[in-house]
């Protein structure tokens, strides 16, 4: 100390670690961008699946119902199998 309140030495540590810190935000701002856009992505892809899903449910729902309405017109719509040449 120079017989005052204020150290130089001290300040300058103060500065280079504030400087240091202000590094490490601009990092972990840009990791943290990163990863909020892979998570956009992924958001994204993944109402993709479930749009796709939903379509692949549908068509199966649809293939047993003219399955069944086929089964139904077979059992139902003539008595005698029929004949096959």
């Amino acid at each position: 100390m120079n017989g005052g309140i204020f150290d130089p030495e001290a300040f300058g540590h103060l500065r280079a670690e504030v400087a240091s810190l202000s590094r490490s935000v601009q990092r972990l701002e840009g990791t943290i961008q990163r990863l909020i856009d892979s998570d956009n992505l992924l958001h994204s892809q993944i109402s993709e699946a479930r749009g796709g899903w939903r379509m692949f449910m549908g068509l199966v729902g649809l293939s047993g119902a003219i399955g069944a309405l086929i089964s139904w017109i077979f059992s139902h719509g003539s008595h005698s199998p029929p004949s096959w040449p």
